[in-house]
């Protein structure tokens, strides 16, 4: 048997982490007025220089980050005190010009910019469309990044901008741009779940999860596509088998569960667990939902494959898990708080310990084969 005041420090030290880092991720990126930024459902890997907003609201991102993810060839020239940063697609035939400090955006032809080029042209400016932007390019010295404007660069290219407030979130549509997951081919590797995208069609603006436990996809909201969806849902064979003000759970025979949740004003999520049970690990931990019939709304996987899963606090069911514990010979061994404020209780029943974690408004339940 492992010692019990390791295991609680394992698994107290990874979920105290890994609720931190859920939480961070949101109120950092909200105080420091950083945003997440989505192209065609994949959030972009700006490294050390996140997409931050910056004056009356403009969202700023690394000039080589924001155009190479837009399919453009990317370069920049200085001379004296300027610099001129340029991106372009000879396939889609477009060319975008920016010079460090000028609030304006020149777009032109690649073909006429070459015959502009090849006829002895030296001033881009005479055949290029100039447009204001509202935050001209700038370099953070901090980092050594130069700064352009999404919203502008975007649109320019011919991408559909949505701004999702309620989670501090850009989403940008590109049609030029080969595509995955829910995007590309519509399909979301479950042979009985209709796909959003197919029944609405509306892309994907994120998309989160692991393949072999389940799939999590979100959308602009509305309450026209979202209808249309669910019943989408029911002529497939789901039956609803749970719901409230804005979630609905759908239940197919073959065990997959199809979450529907408004979880902002603008956006939709619509989330795919194949067969809960199956991923309770290890096998000797009693199902919350078996046990209560309350599902399972979130999970993750550390590393080590533990998985924890999070359902909405509601005190009858814990009574309802902490009896079933008890009958099926799960005894109490300790009850703590995580460094984070957490209450924590931890089981065992001889061969696998049991933590589960509370809060407010959630309960988070792992487990560990000892």
């Amino acid at each position: 048997m492992k010692n019990l005041k390791t295991t609680k420090r394992i698994l107290a030290l990874l979920l105290a982490v890994f609720i931190v880092s859920c939480s961070m991720s949101t109120i950092v990126f909200a105080d420091e007025q950083y945003v997440d930024v989505y192209i065609n459902g994949q959030l972009l890997d700006c490294g050390d220089a996140p997409a931050r907003v910056v004056g009356d609201g403009t969202t700023m991102l690394p000039f080589r980050a924001i155009f190479e993810a837009l399919g453009m060839i990317v370069d920049f020239k200085t001379g004296g005190d300027w610099m001129r940063i340029y991106a372009y697609n000879r396939e889609a035939d477009i060319r975008i010009d920016m010079y460090v400090g000028e609030p304006v955006l020149y777009k032109s032809s690649m073909k006429k910019y070459d015959e502009y080029r090849d006829s002895g042209g030296t001033d881009l400016k005479e055949i290029a469309e100039a447009r204001p932007i509202p935050v001209a390019p700038y370099e953070d010295e901090s980092i050594g990044r130069t700064f352009v404007p999404a919203r502008a660069i975007a649109e320019a290219v011919g991408a559909e901008v949505l701004w999702l407030g309620d989670s501090n979130t850009v989403a940008i549509t590109y049609d030029r741009l080969p595509t995955n997951g829910d995007g590309s081919n519509g399909s979301y590797n479950y042979s009985d779940v209709p796909t959003f995208s197919d029944i609405t069609g509306v892309p994907a603006i994120m998309q989160s999860g692991e393949g072999d436990i389940g799939l999590s996809y979100r959308y602009p909201y509305d309450v026209n596509t979202c209808n249309a969806y669910l019943y989408a849902l029911e002529q497939k064979g789901f039956v609803k088998i749970d719901g409230s003000t804005n979630l609905s759970v759908y239940e197919s025979s073959l065990n997959t569960y199809v979450y529907v949740e408004r979880i902002s004003n603008d956006i939709l999520e619509i989330s795919i667990v194949y067969d809960p049970d199956y991923y309770y690990n290890p096998s000797g931990v009693p199902n919350y939902y078996y046990i209560t019939g309350t599902l399972c709304y979130e999970w993750d996987t550390f590393d080590d494959g533990m998985h924890y899963y999070f359902y909405e606090r509601d005190d009858d069911d814990l009574r309802k898990y902490f009896n079933a514990l008890d009958n099926l010979g799960f005894e109490p061994v300790d009850v703590s708080t995580t460094d984070s404020g957490y209450e924590t209780e931890f089981f065992y029943d001889g061969t696998t310990y049991i933590m589960i974690t509370l809060s407010d408004h959630y309960v988070v339940i792992t487990g560990l084969a000892s």
